[in-house]
C-alpha cells in the first residue's frame, strides 16, 4: 500500500473483501463484528502514517512558513499580535510547490 501510494499514477486505493458467514480470518480487515484483525490495524497504522495532522509553527523573519503536506483541504489560522484570520486552501497533485498568502 505505501508504494502503491507514493506512485504518482495512483489516484486512490481501494479495498474490499467478500462476507463469508463463518468468518474471514486471513486478508480481511475486521471480523464479522467489525473488530479490526491484524489486517485492519496494518491498514490503520498506514492511514494515520498518512495524515498530514496539525502542524504548527513560527513565520520567519520575510513572514513565511514552510511544511510538507499530503494532498488534501486545509484549514488554516495566523495569529500576529491581537489578530488572528482563519483561511482554507487544497492541496492537489503537480509538479510545483503550492504557495499559499495570507493577509491579515
Amino acid at each position: 500500500m505505501r508504494e502503491g501510494f507514493s506512485h504518482p499514477s495512483v489516484n486512490g486505493i481501494m479495498l474490499w473483501t467478500a462476507y463469508h458467514p463463518n468468518g474471514c480470518y486471513q486478508m480481511c480487515l475486521t471480523d464479522n463484528n467489525f473488530n479490526n484483525l491484524p489486517a485492519g490495524d496494518a491498514v490503520d497504522k498506514l492511514l494515520e502514517e498518512w495524515e498530514t495532522g496539525r502542524v504548527e509553527g513560527v513565520a520567519d523573519v520575510h513572514g513565511s512558513y514552510s511544511f510538507y503536506g499530503f494532498l488534501g483541504e486545509y484549514s488554516i489560522t495566523v495569529k500576529y499580535g491581537n489578530r488572528t484570520t482563519h483561511s482554507t486552501f487544497s492541496l492537489s497533485r503537480g509538479e510545483e510547490t503550492r504557495h499559499v498568502t495570507v493577509t491579515l
